[in-house]
């Protein structure tokens, strides 16, 4: 059985990586207006998600 601290380990790592790649996404001037919209909307997501699970951690 994986333990929540596992969990929480894989977790912050995939959001930490999606992070990165939506942010280097939005610094292309050739993403469309509604495709920017949606990363930006997800971004926002991933980096609440990922507040919430540092403060299970610490």
């Amino acid at each position: 059985m994986i333990t929540q601290a596992k969990l929480i380990n894989y977790a912050s790592n995939f959001l930490n990586s999606e992070i990165e790649n939506i942010e280097k996404l939005l610094k292309d001037d050739s993403i469309d207006d509604v495709s920017r919209d949606i990363l930006n909307k997800l971004l926002k997501t991933y980096k609440q998600d990922l507040e919430e699970m540092e403060k299970e951690i610490y």
